[in-house]
């Protein structure tokens, strides 16, 4: 203890200084400060080991001991019952690892844990570390066919979906302030709450409906909250973008054309890059290198979002269309060794990606303020009755398409489903991401409050939501079936091939009578795919067996 307080007290390289340099070491340099003109060499005493030490106490350390509590605990009850689902547990765990940190940090005079250097490192992450690799095997293990038939009712709920639920959100907010029932009164700032809430969150989503295996009993629900998901983050910061821009003006000619500009520029680039990427797979000969191939395409999907929010267009939209690109032509230059370790480590890594997600999402908590706590709960009441409104007006809509239809698959969107959607409208990293963005124009109350509201929502729906997710799946009888998907009795190679054969299979489905894609898809398989011939024979199984399903 002696040694940590001698330390503490003579390094100005604390945390404190880290992070709040402009303050007290912009006025005086303490003794051991470097002169910019000095090599480090010149330094006396830099104490560079010790902050090494400290940082590791107070931050590696119950990090990474409370993720692992957090899954030991979340597996450990998902087996004693089903109805306190895995998520939930990890995430009532990292809500305490958040109280812990933040009062620690607090008692020790550190400010460094505050809401704007959590969020904004809590968006780094996300953003950048775990929604790529989460979205494109999302992309790698995409059902086509039922994606490409369900695209139209997709576009319904996201694009006319998002811009009613901001409207909805937006405007009651605002009645309520007029009524005195809390204070922010701009309806420009009501509306930029609106729009950033309304982003449904394809992490959590997917992290529910993954461990339920619902992809395989029921594909019609997870395609089209999946899509809608994906899809309306764009919607949700094109709207956001408009109303925190400086030149604030409302246009619908605008919205419509900066909304569809940013949706086919995310998946034109998304296609391109992974086309361009699967080339060296192609004459790189790296066939029978499966951990070359592996590293190699776990990469892509972190440089491609990058790339796209670098120009400001959706990672996420950019990664889910690489990785259906690549699933159905950059897996037929893998051998079956590679092909079977990129699907089992894209897999794994992605079940791990969304662990930390809840656990990010679970500290959130921590920064509730409690003098907004009235509009907290207010703004989760609009969240679910905006939700409600949205999938019930878009439900309509999309099933009179479907009798209209000259399309064999009718699917309709019954009641079930309908409840289902409703539920699965959680909120995470993009909301909050978009609340630290709001300018100067927003008055400092008011966006503290809007970040607050956020953080709120962002955790209780995610604990609402979560814990009544498996007990309304068994409910209603769409839980997932444990023999839906025969590929699990059979060894993994052989599961590799016919995931790529059923690719080829929906691809098959989706072109035909479509000639636009058709031909486009001819193209791709000239330029991409692999030529007769070439490498080892793939087992295959009869296309028509798949076609037939």
């Amino acid at each position: 203890s002696r040694r940590r307080s001698r330390r503490r007290q003579r390094s100005p390289w604390s945390l404190a200084t880290l992070s709040h340099g402009r303050n007290a070491a912009a006025a005086s340099d303490p003794p051991g400060v470097p002169d910019p003109d000095k090599g480090l060499g010149d330094l006396e005493d830099p104490d560079i080991e010790e902050q090494v030490d400290l940082m590791a106490e107070v931050g590696v350390v119950p990090v990474v001991g409370t993720m692992m509590v957090a899954f030991f605990v979340g597996a450990a009850v998902s087996k004693v019952t089903k109805l306190i689902p895995e998520t939930l547990c990890i995430m009532l765990v990292a809500v305490i690892l958040g109280l812990v940190l933040r009062a620690k940090f607090a008692s020790r005079g550190w400010p460094m844990f505050t809401e704007t250097n959590y969020t904004t490192l809590d968006a780094m992450v996300m953003n950048f570390f775990l929604l790529p690799i989460i979205i494109f095997e999302s992309g790698w293990f995409c059902s086509l066919r039922m994606f490409v038939s369900q695209f139209p009712y997709i576009v319904t709920f996201a694009v006319f979906g998002t811009m009613l639920s901001t409207i909805v959100i937006g405007y009651s907010s605002y009645l309520l302030a007029q009524y005195g029932l809390h204070g922010m009164y701009s309806l420009r700032a009501n509306f930029a709450f609106g729009a950033l809430i309304s982003a449904t969150d394809p992490v959590a989503t997917l992290a529910n409906f993954g461990q339920l295996n619902l992809g395989a009993s029921q594909p019609l629900l997870v395609a089209l909250v999946f899509g809608e998901s994906v899809v309306n983050d764009a919607v949700a910061i094109v709207l956001f973008s408009i109303v925190n821009s400086k030149h604030f003006e409302v246009g619908i000619m605008g919205v419509a054309t900066e909304m569809l500009g940013l949706f086919f520029g995310s998946i034109a680039l998304g296609i391109a890059l992974a086309a361009a990427f699967v080339l060296p797979l192609k004459f790189a000969g790296l066939r029978g290198e499966s951990h070359s191939e592996v590293f190699f395409i776990l990469m892509v999907p972190y440089f491609i979002y990058a790339v796209a929010d670098a120009l400001q267009w959706s990672g996420i939209i950019a990664c889910l269309f690489a990785g259906i690109v690549f699933r159905l032509y950059g897996a037929q230059h893998l051998s079956k060794k590679g092909l079977h370790s990129v699907d089992e480590f894209l897999e794994l890594v992605a079940r791990l990606a969304e662990g930390v997600v809840f656990i990010l999402c679970g500290c959130i908590s921590a920064f509730i303020e409690i003098q907004f706590l009235w509009y907290c709960v207010a703004a989760l009441f609009l969240c679910l009755v905006s939700r409600a409104v949205v999938v019930l007006v878009c439900s309509q809509i999309s099933n009179v398409i479907k009798r209209h239809s000259e399309s064999r698959l009718k699917e309709m969107i019954d009641w079930r489903h309908q409840i289902m959607i409703w539920l699965s409208g959680l909120r995470g990293g993009v909301g909050l991401y978009l609340a630290l963005l709001i300018g100067g124009w927003c008055k400092e109350g008011d966006k503290t409050q809007i970040v607050t509201a956020t953080f709120f929502c962002v955790a209780s729906l995610l604990f609402l939501c979560g814990t009544f997710t498996i007990p309304c799946l068994d409910a209603l009888g769409l839980s997932g079936n444990e023999e839906a998907d025969s590929e699990l009795d059979v060894p993994g190679s052989h599961v590799d091939v016919t995931r790529v054969a059923r690719a080829s299979s929906d691809q098959a489905i989706v072109t035909r009578g479509r000639p636009v894609l058709h031909f486009v898809h001819l193209g791709f398989q000239a330029v991409l795919g692999k030529n007769d011939g070439d490498g080892e024979d793939w087992p295959s199984m009869p296309i028509a067996f798949f076609s037939s399903r």
